[in-house]
């Protein structure tokens, strides 16, 4: 009788035992199976992460791309300025100062309308009127003198309407250039501010990473334990 007791007594310890180990595998599985989704989710996230900062390089390797594109372009348009307003300081300083006077404020004797008018006239009163020698050479020399004076404001005018064309030209391209300086500064802030995103993406990866690896070292201890 004794004997048939120890026998329950022993058979009540192993029951224990098995239900006392089955809690722990239970145990065991739920925290693996705890540490496996964990894991995956981190996986899942770095591997988004990933995704998106290809993008960010992409897209700010175009922006870096085009800034180099725009400043060779501004570059061009720079020299194109460069010779035109050398030529402009060339074309001022050989230009007759005369036709410097704003036509609003010429007198009437330097309109080159009035001056033609008043040759022909001149001319056909040496022709047709009878008058002395002395006035007669006076009145030659008037018309040489102005029309002397007729040919240099002719050609300056000439001059200073180049210089005016020339000057709206380097304006113009100044315009442009500036334009090209401006998204030249926002393709480059772009840039850099995709640049920054980039390395806090990818500093954020490492530190997912090393979370990873942490979790998948403890997932594997669990399955062994398991």
């Amino acid at each position: 009788r004794q004997t048939l007791l120890w026998n329950k007594m022993d058979g009540d310890n192993e029951r224990k035992d098995v239900l006392a180990l089955k809690e722990k595998v239970a145990k065991l599985q739920e925290e693996k199976e705890d540490l496996f989704h964990k894991r995956e989710q981190v996986s899942n996230k770095i591997r988004a992460l990933i995704s998106s900062i290809k993008g960010a390089k992409t897209e700010r390797n175009t922006l870096t791309d085009s800034v180099k594109h725009i400043k060779e372009e501004r570059d061009v348009l720079n020299n194109q300025i460069r010779e035109k307003i050398t030529e402009l300081k060339k074309l001022r300083a050989a230009a007759p100062k005369t036709t410097v006077i704003a036509p609003g404020q010429r007198d009437k004797r330097d309109n080159p309308g009035f001056m033609r008018k008043t040759i022909e006239k001149m001319e056909q009163d040496i022709e047709h009127e009878v008058m002395s020698f002395e006035k007669e050479q006076k009145l030659m020399k008037q018309i040489k003198d102005m029309k002397k004076k007729l040919g240099e404001m002719n050609s300056g005018g000439e001059a200073w309407e180049k210089i005016r064309k020339l000057s709206r030209e380097v304006d113009a391209l100044k315009k442009v250039a500036d334009e090209k300086h401006k998204i030249i500064q926002d393709a480059a802030k772009g840039s850099q501010q995709k640049h920054e995103g980039v390395l806090v993406v990818s500093k954020e990866i490492d530190d997912l990473k090393a979370q990873e690896k942490k979790l998948h070292d403890e997932f594997l201890t669990k399955k062994e334990e398991y």
